[in-house]
């Protein structure tokens, strides 16, 4: 960090407290480390072994899809209070939000677009 980059320290610890805490609520168990980076025009967390049981059971099953599909229903429904949090630790308005995640590695990411020139296209 040089002089003149804001320090994001605390807003960063308030956004994993707000991710881990709402995976844990809707999903009974939250990612086993987080990892924040706020960069220009947007902020990216990066979620290790986010899965429940049952998901790793889907997933080694072969249904990637359905393990997917619900969680994308419950991204849709948690990320907003999320972006809320983006917003008021960084002072920035949050214009988009997106998640996903990946199997192999065991991965999850939001994104949170605090540049609105980045979402319009």
């Amino acid at each position: 960090m040089t002089a003149t980059e804001p320090d994001y320290r605390e807003a960063i610890r308030e956004i994993v407290h707000c991710i881990v805490t709402l995976e844990k609520e809707h999903y009974g168990k939250g990612p086993e480390r987080t990892v924040v980076r706020v960069l220009p025009g947007m902020v990216v967390a990066l979620l290790h072994e986010p899965y429940t049981p049952g998901e790793v059971t889907l997933i080694e099953a072969g249904r990637h899809e359905a393990v997917f599909a619900h969680r994308r229903e419950l991204n849709a429904i948690m990320d907003p209070g999320c972006a809320d949090v983006v917003s008021k630790e960084l002072g920035l308005p949050v214009f988009a939000t997106m998640s996903s995640c990946h199997v192999a590695p065991n991965l999850g990411v939001k994104v949170f677009i605090t540049d609105d020139s980045l979402s319009a296209q």
